[in-house]
């Protein structure tokens, strides 16, 4: 879109992506008011309504499940962080050919999820999640070894399409793990947890590009990745549920 809008306007591709970070913030803006008319569904059940709120008693639990994502949460920021400036430096390739990569990966994942209901009837949730951890790992490993541009290109839709394909099960598993009216906290710390320690991928992979290789970060990433199947194994395999 960048260079579209280049293209066909007086602006410069410093503008041009302050109009799609505007128009993006916009939409943003407006989906909101999609949430508008939806209310929660009142609660059939009157026998504890009355009550006090007990307040969380699963902390425990969403520790390691912080400690679960917060190790995820920063594999996938060594791998994705920098990618654009990775196909740049390596393939002399910039957002305007990622751009599409990263829909096409995106419309190809839609395809995966209909594999995702066997997969967790036959393995369990944890199972599933711990070999997608594994697959996206190997792929990640192979990714930084390819020299080939195509090979490149293949194993990043690849991985995405396995990242993506792990999303809903991890989803399912962190909505049950704890009871309902914990939910909200479990999945809230979480994400502040994850989020966190993404934020230092990109300087500490920028300083891997620089001063050491450009496979260093992917590498580092992709052993994240194993660490986190294994958080997954050690914390919650007596979890696995087979749907």
């Amino acid at each position: 879109l960048p260079q579209f809008i280049v293209s066909s306007s007086s602006l410069d591709i410093i503008d041009a992506h302050k109009v799609i970070w505007g128009a993006s913030a916009i939409i943003s803006g407006l989906s909101l008011l999609l949430l508008i008319p939806i209310r929660e569904a009142p609660s059939k059940s009157v026998e504890n309504k009355d009550q006090p709120r007990k307040g969380i008693r699963n902390w425990g639990t969403i520790a390691k499940f912080s400690l679960v994502r917060s190790s995820s949460g920063l594999g996938w920021g060594m791998i994705g962080s920098l990618m654009t400036l990775y196909f740049y430096q390596r393939f002399g390739v910039g957002s305007e050919v990622l751009g599409p990569i990263y829909a096409f990966s995106r419309f190809l994942s839609i395809f995966s999820y209909m594999l995702v209901p066997r997969l967790v009837r036959r393995f369990g949730d944890i199972n599933t999640l711990i070999g997608s951890r594994i697959a996206s790992g190997l792929v990640t490993v192979a990714f930084a070894a390819a020299h080939n541009y195509n090979m490149a290109v293949t194993l990043l839709v690849l991985n995405r399409i396995v990242l993506m394909f792990s999303m809903p099960i991890r989803q399912n598993f962190a909505s049950g793990m704890v009871d309902p009216d914990e939910t909200a906290t479990a999945i809230g710390i979480s994400n502040s947890a994850r989020m966190g320690v993404r934020s230092v991928a990109p300087t500490l992979a920028g300083y891997m590009f620089e001063a050491v290789s450009l496979s260093l970060p992917f590498h580092i990433g992709a052993a994240l990745l194993a660490i986190n199947g294994g958080l997954y194994w050690a914390f919650f395999r007596e979890d696995n549920s087979n749907g």
